[in-house]
């Protein structure tokens, strides 16, 4: 996910993601070269912007037509103050990045200073043909051709007293309904992603009115899932109060939304960590190999409720906010675990996922406390965190297991009920020395993944995972 904050110090697009045409850093169209490279070959599918808090002040309008011409504005957020914001950075680059890297688009609307009339034109600039006046801006822009930008969100975190235009659960149920009425009347196809949170009290006059004269006008409600912890084994059992959240919310959607063909999925549309020791400059974090398995457990989840979750965005794509998975200054940039991560489970997985189950020790992670959240008491967490996903077109089947255990090993039995396994496979491990193993400019090796080839007799065979890993097994495999 981007999120345009601006402020010079953080870098989460200029200096980053953008540098402008007439950088000397290498670039491609204004985007930094080896940035722009890092984040295709992550192969994200979906990316948000302008945010995020960024998005409650930010008017579209700004941001497009001759870079030059563009006004210097200010961001007043919570987060940032007032941030001086060149607009350098706009629509039209938003787009050419995410098409750059292969990812669709999904842009963030203004409730917080804006009007429903303002986010049904940014529709109209981005998605009609024709005449209108804001579709031949568009023309006049550069782009004779719809951007065809299908997700569209309503505000962020709205219940939150920090954010510009914050409101109570039935003014905003009302707000969103409104919303979504005119941005529809301009495109009938697009998708709406309303703000949704933790609690049922804000969730329910949302989805209860989303079925108002039998029409859906929202198609995600999203929730936002950061993370604070006081210790290794916290912090790596942090997805399962996650998905305990996930399951409560989708439990609710079931109640409230009863058609079938009135279907409303959860948008995990902000998620990450937060180093408890940062503070104030949480920010500024370094992720370690635990964020990593962290990240690792998020996508098990995310992967065991592919049916009920629709989108997700870890925040941000660089730097900040409170971390990126690509890190960057003036000269060159390295990758962190999360990075990592996502390679692993975007380039060695399947596209469909199969029941897997675990025989294996537990462990009390006591409270777990996610931020804005009532902390959740973690009595029972398996060492072992194993995800089956099969790819039928290739012949591959991927076991992705996550051994938590800081100290031990983990020697298992796997047994693959109803398939005929080949006699190859490969091994991806992430993995360093410590669970506080990070990288940076000077090492930027110390957490990687290495690879190994898998000797198969077929049928069960056995499998020793190292403590504090993530592990793929990509085996040749076929359904008997």
């Amino acid at each position: 996910m981007l999120e345009s904050w601006g402020e010079p110090e953080r870098h989460t697009i200029y200096g980053s993601v953008w540098v402008g045409e007439d950088s000397p850093t290498p670039s491609i169209r204004g985007f930094r070269k080896d940035v722009l490279e890092a984040t295709e070959k992550m192969s994200p599918t979906i990316i948000r912007w302008p945010g995020g808090c960024p998005a409650d002040v930010y008017h579209w309008l700004d941001g497009v037509g001759p870079r030059k011409e563009r006004p210097q504005t200010i961001l007043p957020t919570f987060w940032s103050r007032e941030v001086e914001e060149t607009n350098e950075f706009g629509t039209h680059e938003f787009i050419d990045f995410c098409r750059l890297v292969g990812a669709e688009t999904y842009i963030n609307a203004n409730v917080g200073t804006g009007t429903p009339e303002e986010a049904a034109n940014w529709v109209e600039y981005c998605n009609r043909k024709g005449k209108t006046m804001y579709s031949s801006m568009r023309r006049k822009n550069g782009h004779s051709e719809p951007f065809n930008v299908r997700y569209w969100g309503i505000g962020n975190e709205t219940y939150g007293w920090w954010e510009v235009g914050h409101m109570d659960a039935e003014e905003y149920a009302r707000t969103a309904f409104e919303y979504a009425k005119v941005m529809r009347m301009v495109d009938p196809t697009i998708k709406i992603i309303a703000v949704g949170c933790d609690r049922d009290e804000w969730n329910y006059p949302l989805l209860k009115r989303a079925t108002v004269h039998k029409l859906t006008h929202i198609d995600y409600i999203s929730i936002h899932k950061y993370y604070r912890y006081e210790d290794y084994y916290s912090l790596v059992a942090c997805p399962l109060e996650a998905e305990r959240s996930f399951a409560s919310l989708n439990n609710l959607i079931d109640a409230v939304v009863a058609s079938k063909e009135q279907r409303v999925q959860i948008a995990v549309d902000e998620w990450n960590v937060w180093h408890e020791e940062a503070g104030s400059r949480a920010f500024f974090q370094k992720l370690t190999l635990q964020d990593g398995l962290f990240t690792a457990g998020m996508f098990h989840v995310m992967h065991r409720m592919c049916n009920n979750i629709g989108i997700a965005n870890l925040c941000d794509l660089t730097n900040s906010g409170p971390c990126g998975p690509i890190v960057t200054n003036e000269e060159t940039l390295y990758v962190n675990p999360q990075y990592l991560a996502f390679i692993l489970y975007r380039h060695h997985i399947g596209d469909v996922a199969l029941q897997a189950t675990t025989e294996v020790d537990a462990y009390d992670a006591g409270a777990i406390s996610a931020l804005g959240g009532t902390p959740q008491r973690l009595d029972c967490v398996p060492y072992l965190d194993c995800l089956a996903t099969i790819n039928e077109k290739e012949g591959k089947l991927y076991l992705a297991v996550i051994n938590r255990h800081r100290e031990q090993n983990a020697e298992c039995t796997i047994s693959l009920r109803g398939f005929r396994t080949l006699k190859k496979g490969i091994a991806h491990e992430l993995n360093a020395q410590q669970v506080t193993s990070a990288n940076d400019f000077d090492s930027p090796n110390n957490v990687r993944i290495t690879e190994k080839e898998l000797g198969l007799a077929g049928g069960d065979f056995s499998y020793v995972f190292p403590c504090h890993s993530v592990t793929m097994l990509e085996i040749n495999a076929r359904p008997l």
